[in-house]
């Protein structure tokens, strides 16, 4: 812990691997290191073969399930939202606390040999000064501020791979699409309806949801559901709690109108889906 506050928490550490081989959920912003391995992890449900010498960028509450029989080595670091010291007006500590923008868009990738050593330094960095007294001089200060250069590293690689996916998309376009994708995240538990987000953004329903199908090809009512629906998957796996209980947390009234809208977006049920992932 890098503070006496109990929020503003900070780790680094060598994977132990044994609490992932169940499905498991994070309390903090999750970085995974991979530096080899072999077999297949899970992110929210997606089944990923793990490749060496990469970046896995996890969300806090999504779910993480390491298969069976896998095995990773490489480090882990984990980090609250608060721990993340103010950048500037533009790059938010907030975007890049909740690892949005870019990051999100892409979620892992490998690197090339040439660029690996440039990212195990910051690590070996970042665990060096976490390992140092806790009464060190400026030990938090520089943790955060190498923290934050990596972070900014991870966003600029996803830019590149995005900008190779993406083209020539105007820069304005990827900043609705992004601010949208943000707004979607903050607001998802009691918002379904894009009037809600196009007028928190100040832009035409029409012009949102064209800015949207430009990155997705879905429009931006059906983005709002799945990130619902999405929730919804990360609670029934986690959660022994009733479907009332899971329904109002993200934002249905009725038990009934949830599950019907689960189905028809699943094709299971919510309790059908629970003993899937639970058996």
């Amino acid at each position: 812990m890098v503070s006496s506050h109990p929020t503003y928490h900070f780790s680094i550490a060598d994977i132990d691997p044994n609490p992932w081989y169940k499905p498991y959920r994070p309390d903090y912003q999750k970085v995974l290191w991979i530096k080899d391995g072999t077999g297949y992890h899970s992110i929210d449900n997606v089944k990923i073969e793990i490749q060496p010498e990469s970046f896995y960028l996890i969300n806090k509450g999504m779910i993480y399930h390491l298969m069976e029989g896998s095995k990773i080595n490489g480090k882990v670091i984990q980090y609250s939202n608060e721990f993340i010291p103010p950048v500037n007006d533009y790059f938010s500590d907030n975007f890049y606390s909740s690892l949005y923008g870019y990051i999100a868009d892409v979620g892992y990738f490998q690197l090339a040999k040439h660029e690996i050593k440039q990212y195990t330094d910051l690590l070996d960095q970042l665990q060096f000064e976490y390992t140092r007294k806790m009464n060190s001089f400026g030990r938090r200060d520089i943790i955060q501020h190498i923290l934050l250069a990596l972070l900014f590293r991870l966003e600029r690689k996803s830019r590149e791979i995005v900008s190779i996916k993406m083209g020539n998309t105007e820069k304005k376009e990827k900043y609705v699409y992004y601010q949208f994708l943000l707004l979607v995240e903050q607001n998802f538990h009691t918002h379904h309806n894009v009037e809600f987000y196009a007028l928190a953004m100040g832009i035409r329903r029409r012009k949102l949801s064209e800015t949207v199908k430009l990155f997705t090809k879905k429009s931006a009512k059906l983005v709002i559901k799945e990130r619902i629906i999405l929730e919804s998957k990360r609670l029934l796996a986690v959660s022994n709690g009733n479907l009332k209980d899971i329904a109002f947390q993200v934002g249905f009234e009725t038990a009934t109108y949830f599950s019907r809208v689960f189905k028809h977006h699943t094709s299971k049920t919510p309790l059908e889906y629970q003993r899937s992932i639970l058996r």
